[in-house]
């Protein structure tokens, strides 16, 4: 079976959930520590998920989705996490 990260963006903060088989159970809240020249993710945060993901030796990560202005930070996010964790999941 899969070991599935699901992703709440938020500017604030970023809900983790994981599910090992079945349904998704909550994991943790990470502050997401952004700053001015990080204006999507923080470093910290960042490398709080890269750690939760090597731990729990996830497969695949599930990213939520909101609409207008939120949805194209979503999907910057997306980007920098696609770009950081694509050689530890394959």
């Amino acid at each position: 079976m899969s070991t599935i990260l699901a992703i709440d963006y938020g500017l604030a903060r970023i809900g983790l959930a994981i599910s090992y088989v079945g349904l998704a159970e909550p994991l943790t809240i990470i502050n997401n520590d952004v700053t001015s020249n990080e204006p999507i993710i923080g470093s910290q945060a960042l490398a709080e998920i890269k750690q939760i993901v090597k731990a729990e030796k996830v497969d695949k990560i599930v990213l939520g989705i909101s609409e207008q202005a939120m949805a194209k930070k979503i999907l910057e996010f997306f980007e920098i996490l696609q770009s950081t964790l694509i050689w530890i999941l394959f």
